[in-house]
Formats: C-alpha cells, structure tokens, sequence
C-alpha cells in the first residue's frame, strides 16, 4: 500500500467517526431546512479543517487545496479533500454518502479514498497499483450484455433540470429497453465505486462535477474499466456525461445511447 493512499485512511476513518457520531444526532424528520442545512455545512467546515491539519503534519510540503477544489494549479503535489459527498442522503437519514481524499501529482489525480462510515466500506485507488476494497483487490464484474447488467444511473432524476430533461429520460429509456436495470444511490462516487468492485456493472451519469470526473478517470483504470464520455471519446473538463463499464458493457450502452448523438450537441 501506497504512503499516501495509508495516510488518506487513516484521515478519513477519524472523519468516517465524526461524522457515524453526527449522522446519529440528526432528526431529519423534525428539523428544519434551514438549520439543517447549517448543520452540513459545520460537519463540511470541520471535517476539512480536521483532515487538512493531519495531513499537513506528514506532507508540509503538499499544497491543500480550498473545499471542493479539484484544480491544483501548478501545486507539484496536492490534497483535495471531500468531507462529506452525498449530502441530501445524510441529510435524510439515509446512508449512503461517503467522505473522500484526493491525492494528485502535478494536477493529475495519483491516490483516491473513499470511506463509507456506516457500511463500512473502504475503497482505495493508487495510479499503476490498482484498486482496493477494505484490503481486497478489486475489479469490475465480467458481464458481456445489457441485459445481464445493474447500472448506476441519474439521467431520469436529472430530467427535471434545464432544457435536456427529456433527453435524458430518452436516454434512460433506451438503456432499459436495451436490457439493463438501473439504480442511483444519490451519491456518484460511491456509485462508481461499487462498479469498480463489481457490485454494479456500469455508471451512467450527467451532469458531470469536475471532481466526479477526476474520480472516475482513476476509478476506472485501477480497477479495469473503461470511461469516457457518452460519445465514447475520453473525459475531459469539458464531458457532460460519464459512462464506466467493462469493455463489453461500455460498447452497448454506447450503442444505446448512439441515437441521441445529435441531440447531445
């Protein structure tokens, strides 16, 4: 195991702990939007003063990004951390959110953690050593059809924002009519994790946060996936949409989404 990817855990189990302690305060049901929305934005400020103290103690040199800045600049090494991604579902009690470490070299992502304080999962992903779930190598599931396949995919819970929501549920429409069964979590980059260690087959996603971009990039190749954006060409900053699979799974749902290429723009 990498020396980062043994710092970015041991950073993210003492804010996996916060935040299991503040997740068991809430009263999603009683409290009200405004003060709970106080309340996130306390655990965020926190949980980022907290880990960027620890890690400045091992790496003084590393330059610490600003909260939910994934652009490094001209840093030769920085740290980008997430404290709590997928708020809505901590939020409503639901458990489903992750905390996230984010190492990069020279702006390209090189370490990536994400912890799940109440299931317990611990991903971790080092460019050139691969992929791990709590210490287990991890690789994408060998499905070969849509039809065999579970996808992670928000297009028909995004169809309510701006002018291509009903391009989206066309999307959407055609993966099921192709086969495919699809879910979302709420949280995409626990979602892209959990098709890294083939728990689910494949990610759809739009739009697109530029650290889900970073994310996924590395996501997909430690753990033997392809990604790239709904046209198939690579993601860039620029991508509206992602799209991770094995290599048989990421060419049919480009078949199934090929029809919508004109209207993609």
């Amino acid at each position: 195991m990498q020396p980062a990817i043994k710092m970015a855990l041991r950073t993210a189990r003492q804010s996996s702990d916060f935040l299991k302690d503040q997740f068991a305060r809430l009263d999603p049901a009683n409290q009200k939007a405004d003060s709970l929305l106080k309340t996130l934005d306390a655990i965020d400020d926190t949980l980022l003063e907290r880990s960027i103290e620890q890690l400045k103690r091992a790496y003084p040199d590393h330059f610490m990004a600003p909260a939910g800045e994934v652009d490094a600049g001209d840093a030769e090494r920085s740290w980008h951390v997430f404290p709590l991604l997928g708020r809505q579902n901590f939020s409503r009690g639901l458990p489903e959110f992750v905390t996230a470490l984010l190492q990069k070299r020279n702006n390209r992502a090189e370490n990536l953690v994400l912890s799940n304080p109440m299931t317990g999962e611990e991903y971790a992903f080092s460019r050139g050593y691969g992929a791990v779930l709590n210490s287990r190598r991890i690789r994408v599931r060998k499905a070969n059809h849509l039809d065999q396949t579970l996808l992670c995919c928000n297009l028909a819970n995004q169809a309510r924002e701006g002018e291509d929501g009903e391009l989206r549920l066309d999307m959407a429409g055609a993966l099921m009519r192709s086969g495919a069964s699809l879910r979302y979590s709420g949280c995409p980059a626990l979602d892209m994790a959990r098709v890294a260690a083939g728990n689910l087959d494949g990610a759809v996603l739009s739009p697109l946060e530029p650290a889900e971009q970073v994310m996924g990039t590395l996501i997909s190749q430690e753990s033997g996936a392809l990604s790239g954006d709904a046209r198939g060409n690579p993601l860039t900053s620029k991508s509206r949409e992602l799209v991770i699979a094995n290599n048989a799974v990421f060419r049919e749902i480009l078949k199934a989404l090929k029809p919508y290429h004109a209207r993609l723009g």
